[in-house]
């Protein structure tokens, strides 16, 4: 019996060798030969994690504390890291399908592009972090009922410096996906586009050979 196709995000993996339905009436028997649907899965998976650091990390950045000094582009790129993750987030199981689709390949190419912009800010952030003053938070103390300057430099130098690596390995992360995605749609269209011109070769025979019989006939009920 052919199986529907799986989210192989937080399904199983469809057992081997067993035929998936294209549509009717094409069945694809093997995927092994479309594209690495184990790989895929992987790369999946990983970026779901990759995803879920990014958003943990926009708090680890603490964009809505007053810091003096702070860059405003560190503020502007965790904004657009929560904003980037709601979006990414949402689109990501529809990525996950057994059967690569076109609409798969563009919310993979629409999260590439949500990527390299916040790759690209999180660079900027960084560069100007790293070049930044002395940055200073603000903690009010209950014993003496003052507020005390505590000196953050490091720590938001460091975990902007760890968004931005994770922000890269994002970023190659998806592209891997819509390069693995786009070539198992191109694997596809072509198994497709042979089924078709074999039918099609078929039924002209099968055509070709009726016309030859009736000819025949023909002439069989003429001479006869």
């Amino acid at each position: 019996m052919a199986e529907p196709p799986r989210n192989i995000l937080f399904d199983d993996q469809a057992p081997q060798r067993v035929p998936i339905v294209v549509g009717n009436p094409e069945i694809i028997e093997d995927l092994d030969g479309m594209y690495d649907v184990k790989t895929f899965k992987i790369l999946l998976q990983t970026y779901m994690g990759l995803l879920l650091s990014q958003y943990i990390l926009v708090y680890a950045c603490v964009p809505f504390d007053d810091i003096d000094n702070r860059p405003t582009m560190c503020i502007i790129s965790s904004l657009y890291c929560l904003f980037m993750f709601a979006i990414n987030a949402t689109t990501l199981p529809i990525c996950s399908s057994s059967i690569p689709t076109i609409t798969a390949m563009r919310a993979l190419l629409f999260s590439l592009c949500l990527e390299f912009g916040e790759l690209a800010l999180s660079v900027a952030s960084g560069i100007l972090c790293l070049n930044a003053p002395i940055m200073y938070s603000y903690e009010y103390d209950n014993a003496t009922k003052s507020t005390k300057k505590i000196d953050v430099t490091t720590y938001i130098q460091v975990v902007t410096t760890c968004s931005m690596a994770i922000n890269t390995v994002a970023f190659f992360n998806v592209l891997l996906l819509v390069v693995m995605i786009s070539r198992a749609l191109r694997n596809l269209i072509n198994f497709i586009d042979r089924r078709s011109l074999n039918s099609q070769e078929r039924l002209v025979k099968m055509e070709s050979e009726l016309s030859k019989e009736a000819q025949l006939q023909q002439k069989r009920a003429f001479l006869g």
